[in-house]
């Protein structure tokens, strides 16, 4: 099967050495949203930034999470804010803590952090896999937060990602960018496709007023969002999931945090106070 890779180990990558090494990991069966499931699902997230996380957003996705019961959440980087965690470690991954444990009790997959910025604090949340920057999903396939010279960053959704997919020769799902947006380009001869590169930006789930995009320093390029990743035996669907004022959709499911009590603060306020 195509994921086979993903079904049996995780498999940091590194891009500038090549070099593969597996962890071994505990097989899950396959879950399912109604009757368009197939195979093997992901929920893959970035830049969360505690403290300036948007605790609305997350605990929608959360929700979702619990109700999907992926085979795997994936962090693609970007957990806590690196200044916020420089000043004041023991507060910053006390936060993070209220943020991945609630995520890590909501479903029994596998819960992997692609974090080389934080992958030394300890949450003291159990049953998180800690991997490098580069991280092979199946064949073909990738995932990075970006923190490469491969990654070069550009001002239009999804061109970041789809120009490393070029630049790597694989196809990618990447952090950083804040960006949320999906590129796809196809090669072939005689109306025969012969290869076929994705580069998928993933979004970020911060509050709307914490979150600039890399580079030009601008909020209003940003999109709060996640990527859905659904692995069949022949192919890999991306599917990224916008999320507006604390709330998305997926397949005709809504999906949102309680309504906040009026005088109470979210997290995300309470954190930045």
């Amino acid at each position: 099967m195509v994921d086979a890779a993903f079904a049996t180990a995780v498999t940091p990558w590194s891009y500038s050495d090549g070099s593969l090494s597996r962890l071994r990991r505990r097989s899950s069966a396959s879950s399912s949203i109604g009757r368009h499931a197939v195979g093997r699902r992901y929920v893959v997230l970035s830049e969360i930034r505690v403290p300036h996380e948007d605790g609305r957003a997350i605990q929608a996705v959360t929700r979702f999470v619990s109700d999907s019961e992926p085979d795997a959440v994936v962090i693609l980087g970007g957990l806590m804010d690196v200044e916020a965690a420089r000043l004041d470690a023991d507060s910053t991954a006390h936060l993070a803590r209220g943020v991945v444990e609630p995520l890590r009790k909501s479903f029994d997959g596998r819960l992997v952090v692609l974090d080389p910025e934080h992958s030394a604090i300890d949450l003291g949340v159990p049953d998180i896999t800690w991997c490098p920057d580069w991280y092979d999903v199946v064949p073909g396939w990738v995932m990075s937060h970006g923190q490469s010279d491969c990654v070069r960053i550009s001002k239009i959704a999804g061109n970041t990602a789809l120009n490393t997919a070029k630049r790597i020769g694989r196809s990618i799902i990447l952090g950083r960018t804040r960006r949320l947006g999906k590129g796809t380009e196809s090669r072939g001869y005689e109306g025969r496709i012969v290869s076929t590169l994705t580069g998928v930006e993933v979004g970020h789930l911060m509050i709307g007023k914490a979150a600039r995009c890399m580079e030009e320093g601008s909020r209003h390029s940003c999109q709060q969002g996640f990527a859905l990743v659904e692995v069949s035996d022949h192919d890999v669907a991306v599917e990224p999931i916008i999320i507006k004022h604390g709330q998305f959709v997926v397949r005709g499911a809504i999906y949102a945090a309680p309504p906040i009590r009026r005088g109470s603060r979210t997290p995300s306020e309470a954190g930045l106070k």
